[in-house]
């Protein structure tokens, strides 16, 4: 089901492809392994932009390691 649900939107942040999924009653974004830095103001604004970007009653999925702390 959710492999029929998937596409690849065309975008791209920072060379990572953007994917949505629709599993019918709500939008949902995916994001994974971004290993976001303070000094990373490129990527920053990108993920930004993208979340801006989402339906208000989007679902979002942090997949992965969204900070890059140890």
């Amino acid at each position: 089901m959710i492999a029929n649900a998937m596409r690849d939107t065309g975008e791209r942040i920072l060379g990572t492809r953007i994917h949505s999924l629709d599993l019918g009653e709500e939008p949902v974004a995916l994001i994974s392994d971004l290993h976001l830095r303070p000094e990373e103001t490129e990527k920053l604004a990108a993920l930004d932009r993208f979340l801006s970007g989402l339906e208000p009653d989007s679902t979002l999925i942090v997949l992965g390691d969204l900070f890059d702390y140890w």
